[in-house]
């Protein structure tokens, strides 16, 4: 804690002292602004003081005293008692008023009190304090940026204390207090803490930022501040003496500086260094010249100048700021970029002409030209042109001194060369790294020479060995010296490895391409500059071409990875352009086919390529020209998602995309057509499927409306019938009643007949094949429509051949379609306006039976013929069919393994021929066991119950089973019933399933549950025996049953064969 608190109070130091020097520095601007001077120094020329000088900026010049003059009185006091006191020292600077003679008996006063400043006062004290305002905020600027760094301390210092010297100096003019002698201070401190920090500036001196003896700098400054109270001055005033031996400081300080710099320049082996030390003499060259050019070299001749010198001066900044960008910046300008050889050059070659002019005016200085200028301009053109003409003998001149003189450089340079032009004609990273390696290991005798090149940023591989490096067991040393490398290394770079002189990165662009590492010579001399010369210069050249070759090898690499990456891109596209099942062409504008996928080559029936080039429509639609009815091959109206195009038997949903490249239209288009036949199929199916499930469930309300009806009409038919009958079997009957009784048994058979054919049509049950007589099942669906038929003047003929086999159908569901077909027959010839004839065909086809529905009508049109059997396709009147008919009926056909098709024209009426495959193994009908053969036996003293809600059906009962010595008994409901089964015993139980109250299925269960014994012995009467629910009571309990209306005989054998059945099982 104590040492971090240590630290921070030293890195607060410089912030104090920067403060209290800027404190110091603007009271001294400020006074100086504020108070005017007078510009005159005096000397004792031969016991006569007179004018030394007189500063252009002050009152004496614009007074117009002059050098020469003779002070008369100085501060109030006779000049001869005033000056008495620096009579030793022989020389005053500063005086307050003066008053003096001038040769001419002129009397010429001067006195800073009573004038204010020049504007010309003003405008120096301006341009000095631009370069302090220079030093100050780069100090403090890079101080800030790096406070732990010794060199950024010191370029403070220098800069608090050169702003400090140039304020005090323009103060001490003024008279300001103390001004004086911080001036004498500071500037004799100014050189040598620019030395100081010259000295320590280079990364490879950093070791000497540390050690004491650096501050040895200091011991000449510190003799001189120290002196100077004792010696150095008068009065307030300076003395001469002084003034030399405060020069020699000077002097030795800025020589210093001069020799660090220039050492830094030409034997720093840091590159970093040699750049900053360029740009810092860069910055005091345009710090310089523009003083040297404008303001002193033309005042020599005739003391004109282009800038007065406080003009000047403010370029004075450049030397801060360059030493401040020499300390800050990370990556520091390359020169040799920035100033071009050829400007180099250049200003040498001018450089020389302007030492030839100097000459040149001298010479012609006698009168040659009339004016000095005129003088400088020939004295420029003839020593240009002489340089010009010099030239070729200086190149050459040159090239021997170094071939002669410095032969290692020379030579070394040749091989610099070649192994650039070398580098320059491979392309390959391993011959390259031979090269590079080979190069040093030749020339300089090396024992070993090894590279390593970079992959990326921070992994390197081995590329080339030669020497000692050879052996694979150096390989990973060396790797291990690659990854603990800082990134700030450069050359030189001991490792600490007694086989490594030099670890040397090579770096090109701010990026380490590679890492290069040497050995001792073999002969164990030293290296020499001129093997460094070589050894920096190799390493640039083969860090620029190896940065250029891996480079190139990475983009040829990444080129390959791309191409690479393109044609595996291309192979899937065209592997998913070639799989998709849908018809898919790409067109241009014209119409013209670029590439085609295999669907749809497929379906042309050519290859891919056969159909590029050709017009769409010429493949598609076998046409020259374009067809008006594709709705995608207009400009303008493109075809969207979902337009669909019939073609044959097929639809296709068409969808045709212009090809967009960067947001603009390419003059493509992408057409895919895909075959939704399959899907229309199923759709339509569905529809079918629905339509038919709706209307079952119709049919099924309709039938169990229908089984009400037929209870409600059966009772009492059965009444009508039985008694009619019971009345006919009188032999005491008149003929005439017995004929009306006739004519009254054969209208209730034909009424129940009808009846039973309604309830037949109206239970749509699930399809159940059973073997079928047809001719049975048409007649039986004529009956339906004998009554509408007669009235519309429809003759019916039938065309049956003789001894056809039975067929297995669902009954229900082929009564379904021969009747729609006779409903569509007799309304086509209903709508013709006269009688017509329906002729129904059945004969045998191979092995087929034949059902042929030929009408009379007005027929049908080509067009409709072909979609006739489309769902919801009609013919009819809005609200007169559903278009469902016959697409359900070619439906049902085909699920029986058949076909249903037409053939009409125009004016020639419609035939509908169905195909129904045969049954091979049908024959004729099980007998029927005539009612006589029946052994009744003695079958006497039965007792019956007869169980019914219709009171004629009870008594019909009665009277068909009385005789033979039965008792019979009658229950209207099942509570009767049950009342008189707990009181008697009957032998046979005949009930009607429809009864008041508990159901007769509900009964059976109760009477089973009383009475087990009478299972068997129980006959059921009902009006509806198709209905599901009494279709399963009767299958599940095997129980007899007559359908209402029945007749009395038909009810006395069956009630005698269950006690037949009763007496065989007893």
């Amino acid at each position: 804690m104590n040492n971090a608190r240590l630290q921070f109070n030293l890195y607060r130091l410089p912030i104090v002292f920067s403060v209290f020097v800027l404190i110091i520095s603007a009271f001294y601007f400020v006074y100086s602004f504020s108070h005017s001077y007078i510009g005159i120094s005096l000397k004792n020329d031969n016991e006569q003081w007179v004018v030394e000088s007189v500063d252009p900026y002050g009152i004496g010049n614009e007074l117009g005293i002059a050098p020469g003059d003779i002070p008369l009185i100085i501060d109030g006091l006779p000049a001869d008692q005033y000056l008495s006191a620096f009579k030793d020292s022989g020389w005053i600077r500063v005086v307050r008023q003066i008053t003096v003679v001038n040769p001419n008996g002129t009397i010429l006063d001067a006195d800073s009190s009573l004038t204010q400043p020049t504007s010309t006062a003003t405008i120096d004290l301006v341009m000095w304090l631009l370069p302090c305002l220079a030093f100050w905020v780069v100090g403090i600027y890079v101080y800030l940026r790096n406070p732990k760094n010794e060199a950024s301390v010191l370029l403070l210092a220098c800069g608090l204390v050169f702003g400090l010297a140039l304020s005090s100096n323009m103060a001490s003019d003024r008279l300001a207090p103390l001004a004086l002698h911080i001036t004498v201070v500071a500037s004799t401190i100014g050189p040598w803490l620019l030395l100081h920090f010259f000295l320590i500036l280079p990364q490879e001196r950093a070791w000497l930022r540390h050690k004491p003896y650096q501050y040895l700098v200091y011991v000449l400054p510190a003799l001189i501040v120290i002196a100077y109270p004792f010696i150095g001055q008068s009065n307030g005033q300076p003395l001469p003496d002084f003034r030399t031996f405060r020069l020699i400081g000077y002097g030795v300080g800025f020589l210093g500086v001069i020799g660090v710099v220039v050492f830094n320049l030409l034997r720093a082996a840091d590159s970093r260094t040699r750049q900053q030390m360029v740009i810092i003499l860069l910055g005091c060259m345009a710090a310089l010249l523009p003083f040297l050019v404008f303001s002193v070299f033309p005042g020599v001749q005739d003391d004109s100048v282009f800038l007065q010198s406080n003009i000047t001066v403010a370029f004075l900044s450049f030397i801060p700021l360059s030493l401040g960008y020499a300390v800050i910046a990370r990556q520091l300008m390359n020169i040799d970029v920035v100033v071009r050889r050829g400007v180099v050059y250049g200003l040498i070659t001018l450089s020389m002409a302007a030492v030839l002019a100097g000459v040149f005016a001298l010479v012609l200085s006698g009168g040659v030209a009339p004016g000095f200028t005129q003088q400088f301009i020939l004295a420029l053109f003839l020593s240009a042109i002489a340089v010009l003409l010099l030239g070729p003998a200086r190149s050459a001149t040159e090239a021997l001194v170094d071939k002669f003189f410095y032969k290692d450089r020379h030579d070394y340079q040749q091989i610099i060369q070649t192994l650039s032009a070398s580098l320059s004609a491979t392309a390959s990273v391993e011959v390259a790294s031979s090269l590079i390696i080979d190069a040093p290991m030749t020339s300089m005798n090396l024992s070993g020479a090894c590279l390593f090149v970079a992959t990326d940023e921070t992994s390197f591989v081995f590329a080339a060995a030669r020497g000692v490096y050879a052996d694979r067991a150096f390989e990973f040393e060396l790797m291990d010296f690659v990854k603990r490398r800082t990134p700030s290394t450069e050359y030189p770079n001991v490792v600490g490895s007694k086989d490594v002189a030099y670890m040397i990165p090579l770096t090109a662009a701010g990026k380490t391409v590679g890492v290069l590492f040497l050995s001792d010579k073999a002969s164990r001399q030293e290296f020499s500059n001129s093997d460094h010369f070589l050894i920096r210069s190799l390493t640039s050249v083969a860090a620029v071409s190896l940065r250029g070759l891996l480079i190139a090898e990475r983009d040829i690499l990444e080129r390959r990875k791309n191409d690479q990456a393109i044609l595996i891109a291309k192979q899937e596209w065209e592997s998913t352009f070639d799989s998709i099942p849908d018809l898919i062409c790409i067109l241009d504008k014209d119409h013209n086919i670029i590439r085609v996928n295999r669907s749809m080559a497929d379906k042309t029936g050519m290859l891919p390529a056969e159909a590029v080039g050709k017009k769409c429509y010429q493949i598609m639609h076998d046409t020259c020209v374009l067809p008006g009815f594709c709705p995608g091959l207009g400009d303008r109206n493109r075809c969207g998602l979902g337009d669909e195009i019939v073609q044959g038997d097929n639809t296709y949903q068409v969808n045709i995309t212009p090809i967009k490249i960067g947001g603009k239209s390419s003059g493509r288009y992408v057409h895919i057509a895909r075959d939704i036949t399959a899907i229309k199929k199923a759709e339509a199916e569905q529809q079918r499927l629905k339509e038919k499930a709706e209307l079952s469930s119709r049919l099924a309300a309709v039938g169990e409306m229908a089984a009400g009806i037929a209870h409600e009409i059966n009772n009492p038919l059965t009444g009508v019938l039985g008694f009619s009958e019971l009345l006919l079997a009188r032999s005491d009957l008149a003929p005439e009643v017995a004929d009306d009784l006739k004519v009254i048994v054969d209208g209730s058979r034909r009424v129940a007949e009808i009846v039973k054919r309604m309830l037949t049509f109206a239970h749509q049950t699930k399809p159940l094949k059973s073997r079928v007589d047809i001719t049975e099942l048409i007649d039986n669906t004529l009956e339906l429509r004998a009554y509408v038929l007669k009235t519309a003047g429809i003759e019916v003929v039938k065309n049956y051949s003789e001894n056809l086999p039975w067929i297995i159908v669902d009954p229900g569901q082929m009564q379904q379609v021969i009747l729609n077909l006779i409903v569509n027959a007799e309304y086509a010839i209903k709508h013709s306006g006269k009688p017509g004839k329906l002729t129904i065909t059945a004969a045998l086809e191979g092995k087929y039976l034949r059902l042929v529905f030929a009408d009379s009508g007005p027929g049908i049109d080509n067009i409709t013929v072909t979609k006739i059997f489309q769902p919801f396709f009609t013919t009819k009147n809005p609200g007169e069919g559903t278009g469902l008919g016959l697409s359900l009926s070619r439906s049902i056909v085909e699920e029986h393994g058949g076909t249903l098709e037409v053939e009409s024209s125009p004016g020639c009426g419609a035939a509908f021929t169905i195909l129904l495959p045969i049954v091979q193994s049908s024959g004729a009908a099980a007998e029927t066991r005539d009612p006589s053969v029946i052994n009744l036996g003695h079958q006497s003293a039965a007792v019956i119950l007869v169980i019914d809600d219709e009171e004629c059906i009870r008594n019909l009962a009665v009277e068909s089973l009385s005789g033979e010595g039965r008792h019979i008994d009658t229950a209207a409901s099942a509570a009767q019933a049950l009342i008189l089964l707990s009181k008697k015993d009957y032998d046979v139980i005949v009930m009607d399933l429809r009864l008041p109250g508990t159901s007769g299925m509900a009964l059976y269960t109760e009477i089973i549950d009383r009475r087990p014994e009478m299972t068997g012995r129980i006959v059921i009467i009902t009006g509806d025996t198709l209905g599901e629910d009494v279709k399963m009571f009767l299958e599940k309990h095997r129980l007899p049953s007559l359908v209402k209306p029945f007749e009395p005989a038909a009810l006395a054998l069956a009630v005698s064969q269950t006690l037949n059945d009763v007496k065989g099982r007893i």
